[in-house]
């Protein structure tokens, strides 16, 4: 058994760019995200093979020929640097500047300034909640290892994780919809029946007030058989299956269109995010592998055996894989199962 601990912090990059300024917080605008300072990471594993002569117990996991394995951690990730950069683009920071081309022609050392962009309580503001956190995982796997024969080595196990303070989108001054509204749309068939999104923010004299914050949760189980085969001259080859789910409630918070097709970064309502705790886009049922392993032997004797070619080319492998993923579908006309990889 082993056990060991890991302690993390990574400084918040100028407090991500959280207003300072009273009259700016009081719109609704979060100020500078605090300094995360507990991210303790410990991690523990454990192997044991037990050794059985005789008996039943002999029969089913023999003398050495069991490995039971086991193990926990905590890990953090770092807050990308696109959050920087997003957080980085709202007033006072941002800067207009208009200037002809002559106006640029022989001004060195002079600089030549923009003109500071006037605050707009009206405008749209991308910021970070002062609680934000670092993306953590706690991951734990469990499994069984029985030697079969002389050439067969077969496994079954579970692996899972559990994710939380993840990034995702977040709204401090969303719109609302009443059910009257939401009629009067229907009824008249166009948007145009009701007031404007602006209109009908909670603080309709503020513009939208986005949160890139660190609310996202995600979970994911499998359980998985692997079965390997050594051949001759160090050639192994093997299979491994895995049946797992992956559920969350975001999987994309800035918009990359290949994700946000199937799972949009920005919640249906920002005031029930529970409802969006669904399978996750990057959920794949099924795995199949097939793979394989060859020690390279050319260099362990004979006329290439030499000291010198063994040192640099020797302990060499050469190994491959081929694998499929996907999902069965009932078909309920035809009555089986697709498969859809």
């Amino acid at each position: 058994m082993n056990f060991g601990i890991r302690y993390e912090y990574a400084n918040p990059p100028f407090g991500f760019f959280g207003a300072t300024d009273p009259t700016i917080q009081a719109t609704l605008v979060p100020a500078p995200a605090k300094p995360d300072r507990n991210n303790w990471a410990p991690r523990a594993g454990l192997a044991y093979s037990p050794s059985f002569k005789d008996g039943l117990a002999g029969k089913i996991f023999g003398d050495g020929l069991t490995v039971f394995r086991g193990g926990y951690g905590i890990a953090y990730d770092f807050l990308f640097y696109n959050i920087l950069t997003v957080n980085g683009s709202n007033y006072p920071r941002v800067v207009s500047l208009s200037a002809q081309s002559a106006d640029l022609v022989n001004q060195f050392p002079t600089l030549i300034r923009g003109n500071p962009a006037a605050f707009n309580p009206l405008a749209t503001f991308v910021n970070s909640p002062v609680d934000l956190q670092s993306p953590t995982t706690h991951f734990y796997s469990a499994s069984l290892q029985r030697q079969l024969g002389r050439q067969w080595i077969g496994e079954a196990g579970y692996t899972g994780s559990r994710s939380y303070h993840g990034v995702n989108q977040e709204q401090a001054n969303p719109s609302t919809l009443t059910e009257a509204q939401a009629a009067a749309v229907r009824s008249a068939g166009t948007p145009n029946a009701i007031p404007s999104t602006q209109a009908r923010r909670l603080f309709p004299q503020y513009g939208s007030r986005v949160l890139i914050a660190s609310d996202a949760i995600g979970n994911y189980n499998a359980a998985y058989v692997k079965v390997d085969k050594r051949l001759s001259h160090g050639l192994i080859v093997g299979f491994n299956y895995t049946y797992s789910k992956n559920m969350s409630n975001n999987d994309e918070s800035l918009g990359v269109a290949a994700i946000t097709g199937g799972s949009p970064q920005i919640p249906q309502n920002f005031n029930d995010l529970r409802n969006e705790y669904s399978l996750s886009a990057f959920d794949r049922p099924h795995r199949y592998v097939v793979y394989f392993n060859l020690d390279v032997p050319w260099f362990k004797n004979g006329m290439l055996g030499g000291r010198a070619l063994r040192s640099v080319f020797g302990g060499w492998t050469v190994n491959g894989f081929r694998s499929a993923i996907g999902t069965a579908v009932y078909d309920l006309h035809g009555g089986r199962y697709i498969w859809r990889g």
